[in-house]
């Protein structure tokens, strides 16, 4: 990445006025574009983040850390003038929080015509579950993505794509408002509901139009593919191979002796189960040690599954 790019955000000052994780991922997304992030926190409570691990220097990285309690009316003055000076803000309370502590866009615009507000909430605020509490794990239980995982996915899926889409909309608004001397600023709302909906598109279509619920093993990305799926060496080590082209396929096939299943790698149903198990039999036969040297320089787009114990 050059560095202009890197910079983009260079001169601009966001107020992130959120916790726990997609605000303030938002807001170290937003620093790593060149922002001058302002992290407000009250001074009375820790912020969510800091329950579990050292997420919170992670997730704060390089922001500067301002304690005001926006219940107080002394902190409130301090907090309005930090608005008059900003560019963007990042909140993510639910409406009746929102207004109390004076983070709802009348009041904000009040202040600061042309700011750019990034409102981050659970669920549509056009909606019956407006002011209904959640976390992660009620997103991903309401709209499905629990029953794709079959179990809890591994990361907060829903929280980071909800940052990068929020991030996003908070770059184009200023972007904007840079080309745009005389207009005002907005408030733009991302809802991790909707975003979990979102990212689950593939499958909802192919729901909709074949009527089959998604399962592991069972779509394109958990495997349902010859050419796209996990596969097993002769010492139990899983490897990743997705040559979906079908010249890294048939190239693959050269290599491990199976050139009958040529052009075979987008098979489905029943064709596609006597594919995977042919490969499956090939890749048997040596361990990935033996198997890494035959792929190392080719396009077959095949790579061991590696834990963090050896990444780090």
């Amino acid at each position: 990445m050059s560095q202009a790019f890197s910079n983009e955000l260079e001169h601009r000052t966001i107020l992130d006025c959120s916790e726990g994780w997609p605000g303030p991922f938002m807001g170290r997304l937003l620093m790593e574009k060149g922002a001058r992030v302002l992290k407000i926190e009250n001074p009375n409570k820790d912020d969510r983040s800091k329950m579990d691990g050292g997420h919170y220097d992670y997730l704060n990285h390089n922001k500067e850390i301002v304690k005001l309690d926006l219940t107080a009316q002394k902190d409130r003055a301090a907090f309005a003038d930090l608005v008059r000076s900003a560019d963007g803000l990042i909140e993510g309370f639910r409406p009746q929080a929102r207004t109390k502590i004076g983070l709802d866009e009348e009041t904000l615009h009040s202040i600061n015509p042309r700011l750019c507000i990034a409102s981050l909430v659970g669920y549509p605020e056009d909606g019956p579950l407006k002011n209904k509490p959640g976390h992660e794990v009620n997103y991903e239980a309401l709209t499905g993505l629990i029953s794709v995982f079959d179990g809890l996915p591994s990361l907060a899926i829903s929280d980071l794509f909800t940052s990068y889409e929020a991030a996003l909309a908070m770059v184009s608004a200023l972007d904007f408002l840079a080309h745009n001397k005389d207009a005002r600023g907005i408030r733009m709302v991302t809802s991790i509901f909707e975003t979990s909906q979102k990212i689950q598109f593939p499958l909802i279509i192919d729901y909709k139009k074949k009527g089959v619920l998604p399962k592991q093993g069972e779509t394109i990305f958990t495997g349902a593919l010859p050419s796209h799926r996990l596969y097993e060496c002769k010492d139990g080590r899983k490897i990743a191979v997705g040559p979906v082209e079908h010249a890294y396929w048939n190239q693959l096939c050269d290599l491990v002796d199976t050139p009958e299943l040529k052009y075979k790698g987008l098979s489905s149903g029943d064709e596609a189960k006597e594919v995977i198990r042919t490969m499956q039999a090939a890749f048997g036969q040596k361990t990935w040690a033996e198997w890494e040297p035959i792929f190392d320089g080719t396009d077959c787009c095949v790579e061991a599954v590696r834990d963090y114990s050896e990444l780090y």
